[in-house]
């Protein structure tokens, strides 16, 4: 579900949604659990650094510095969809 620019927010059984993009919520979702996952060293494998910092580029990227608000859906070819996401996204 993850590429080089976040997880995408849709699948299709195991396969990656690609027309339904990304979302800023589920980039923060994500970095939220691989954080913990690093700390709780729960699993023997470990989870990856590259994902959280390729999660938290996403919400850097998000991020409208000239509003100070998070956009929220970014489609496929890279293009945000709106100038500011919902509340809901920017609270995330």
């Amino acid at each position: 579900m993850t590429d080089d620019t976040g997880i995408l927010q849709h699948a299709i059984f195991s396969v990656p949604n690609c027309q339904e993009g990304y979302t800023t919520d589920d980039n923060a979702r994500a970095l939220a659990v691989t954080v913990l996952l690093q700390e709780s060293r729960v699993f023997e494998r470990e989870i990856p650094a590259n994902l959280s910092r390729r999660y938290f580029a996403f919400l850097e990227f998000a991020f409208h510095s000239k509003l100070g608000r998070f956009r929220n859906f970014l489609v496929y070819d890279r293009q945000w969809h709106e100038p500011i996401g919902s509340e809901d996204s920017h609270g995330r």
